[in-house]
């Protein structure tokens, strides 16, 4: 039997032509897909330090509104951190918590108050922070300033945190900075 010849332009790749597109497909993928992780866990992070904020304004809105003390707690539990709101007079067992993902981690930059390994910062009907249910915005011995900082666990240097900042509760987002501050911490 005959087989028909094939003519150069239908046989297909050559064995050498395969070899060089791998690698360059190969060089790409490893070039692009560390500056992809990378990407996706800071936007993580970032998302992460935003419901951060929000919870913290929404504890600082519910005081004021319910002209009751509220708080924002945020813990570990089982290497996933947690964060909710809720009347700072609702015991650890009755909160219902809210997760973030498995790649976020509360970092040793952290100083708010912590109680039986919860974070908090509370908030009075005046939407003050305080730690006294009858503290007022007024009262300078109070200690407010506070962070909570967070940071990825893949090995990644990015941190983000919410920084409650002065007596009548101003809150603000900060990143990582190049060079530490007094208190050697990169977030501020």
């Amino acid at each position: 039997m005959d087989y028909p010849k094939l003519n150069k332009s239908s046989q297909g790749f050559t064995l050498l032509e395969l070899i060089i597109i791998s690698t360059i497909v190969g060089v790409l993928a490893a070039i692009a897909a560390p500056n992809w992780l990378g990407f996706f866990n800071r936007q993580q992070l970032n998302t992460a330090n935003n419901q951060v904020y929000q919870a913290m304004r929404q504890a600082q809105s519910r005081a004021m509104q319910e002209r009751e003390t509220w708080q924002a707690s945020f813990r570990e539990q089982n290497n996933v951190v947690q964060w909710a709101v809720h009347r700072a007079s609702l015991a650890s067992g009755e909160i219902a918590w809210n997760s973030f993902p498995n790649s976020i981690k509360l970092d040793r930059e952290s100083n708010l108050p912590k109680v039986q390994g919860i974070f908090r910062v509370r908030f009075n009907y005046k939407g003050c922070p305080v730690y006294n249910p009858n503290d007022t915005c007024t009262n300078t011995t109070i200690r407010t300033k506070g962070r909570l900082t967070l940071s990825s666990l893949n090995g990644s240097d990015a941190k983000r945190c919410v920084i409650v900042s002065t007596l009548i509760g101003a809150l603000r987002t900060s990143q990582e900075q190049a060079t530490p501050d007094e208190n050697n911490r990169f977030c501020y």
